[in-house]
């Protein structure tokens, strides 16, 4: 239980952190956005058949990840004010990859191999965890209005 709490106050100064400076947020979504976007596409074109699916498939979810990278740049470069409309954005646009994500999961898992499967699930979890910290960033945010 005493680790429990220990996480619970870690997740609390992260959050706090993050409302003092929302960029950080929207740095960490273009970076995870990019690196999914290179291995997405790197799976594509050298190992598409070691993960089940076709390279269509696999591009499609890099280029999807990209223009993601390309709006979470945008807002940690461009945005001033309003912190809180654009962490709820980003959070909707990742929680609709998600789900994207796992349609293609369930649609192709009979053909996706153990490492597809685990790739998917994997970057299901990074991104709704990343989602949870921007949504509670945005409580916080608007808390102190």
């Amino acid at each position: 239980m005493l680790k429990n709490i220990k996480a619970v106050e870690i997740l609390n100064k992260i959050i706090i952190q993050c409302s003092r400076n929302p960029k950080i947020l929207f740095v960490v979504d273009t970076i995870g956005a990019l690196l999914s976007c290179a291995f997405l596409f790197m799976i594509a074109k050298k190992f598409s058949l070691n993960f089940g699916i076709s390279e269509t498939v696999w591009v499609n979810l890099s280029l999807i990840a990209l223009l993601m990278a390309f709006y979470s740049t945008f807002c940690s470069l461009g945005v001033k004010h309003r912190w809180m409309s654009f962490l709820i954005s980003i959070s909707v646009i990742n929680i609709i990859y998600c789900a994207l994500t796992i349609g293609v999961l369930i649609y192709h898992w009979s053909e996706l191999t153990a490492l597809g499967k685990t790739y998917l699930s994997a970057e299901i979890v990074v991104i709704l965890l990343l989602v949870f910290f921007e949504l509670n960033t945005a409580k916080t945010i608007s808390l102190k209005k």
